[in-house]
């Protein structure tokens, strides 16, 4: 017996020990499993605290308004980097020094990306950027300060309401927290695959 048949034998010898294995959920089991704001809690504010809450839980920072944006990026020395125009709009006047496009050439110069968001999902803290919204992704996903803009009205209740909102876009990215991974001796490491520290500006209206 060679090493691969080896590993196999004892690969099937464990899967094997179930004799019985449990069935697939229900939709409304899953639904119920799924759904872990408090029943009736979809109105605006009680979205946006939660959002807030389970953003923190995951590494992630909320910030209100420019002041706290600039703040933001000067505690962590990102003093270079790129502002969606169309965030630009949105947020109105500010003192935030940022260029207004995003050069592959200059990827290793640049220390921050603020970008538009489509969506948070209030259950997870997720931020959801897709092509229509961020069509720049390497802003998104290339600095080490990510920073993604959003509207209050555009946080949703769950992953299956978000999911449900889906248009036919080619691609949708679910960002949770800053990027990490602890693939290597389960040592929990982050800013591997993507930004170091993730924050959420959150717009009125």
């Amino acid at each position: 017996m060679n090493s691969r048949q080896a590993i196999l034998d004892k690969v099937k010898a464990a899967v094997g020990v179930l004799s019985e294995r449990s069935a697939l959920p229900s939709e409304d089991e899953v639904a119920a499993l799924t759904s872990r704001l408090r029943p009736g809690a979809d109105d605006a504010d009680s979205l946006v605290a939660c959002f807030a809450e389970r953003l923190q839980a995951v590494g992630g920072v909320l910030l209100r308004g420019t002041a706290e944006l600039e703040a933001y990026l000067a505690e962590h020395g990102a003093t270079r980097g790129y502002l969606d125009p169309a965030v630009a709009e949105l947020m109105g006047p500010s003192n935030l020094s940022a260029n207004s496009t995003y050069e592959r050439a200059e990827v290793d110069a640049m220390q921050f990306g603020v970008t538009r968001a489509t969506m948070g999902i209030a259950e997870t803290g997720t931020i959801v950027l897709t092509d229509r919204d961020t069509p720049n992704r390497l802003a998104a996903l290339a600095p080490w300060v990510h920073v993604a803009a959003l509207r209050e009205s555009e946080i949703v209740r769950d992953v299956r309401q978000a999911m449900a909102a889906f248009d036919d876009d080619p691609s949708i990215v679910f960002v949770t927290g800053p990027s990490k991974t602890a693939d290597i001796e389960g040592i929990l490491i982050e800013g591997v695959h993507g930004p170091g520290k993730q924050a959420c500006l959150l717009l009125e209206g």
